[in-house]
């Protein structure tokens, strides 16, 4: 099933690098104190993860049990991925701008 839909593929490796090798990653920077990130920027990495990946996996069912997926479907998984990418902005230009003034 999951070779038949891609989605499940793009929702397994999204799942895989953006949670677990990122999360992990950025944690072990964290205590390792090379890096610091604000609570804010971190829950808005979790809040746009995890609904895109809800919306990854909405997709993979919708295709497998032929249903359609809801209108705007596009727009909102953007909008999501955007929301990531804001955070992780946040999260190195807080470093950099912390680094700089040091």
């Amino acid at each position: 099933m999951a070779v038949t839909l891609l989605d499940f593929i793009i929702g397994h490796l999204h799942w895989t690098f953006l949670g677990v090798v990122t999360l992990g990653l950025s944690m072990f920077l964290v205590y390792s104190k090379l890096l610091r990130i604000s609570r804010k920027a971190y829950f808005l990495y979790l809040i746009g993860f995890f609904i895109t990946e809800a919306l990854l996996f909405y997709k993979g069912i919708a295709a497998w049990r032929n249903f359609l997926i809801f209108e705007g479907y596009f727009e909102v998984l953007a909008l999501r991925s955007i929301t990531i990418a804001i955070s992780l902005v946040l999260m190195l230009s807080a470093n950099l701008w912390n680094r700089h003034r040091a």
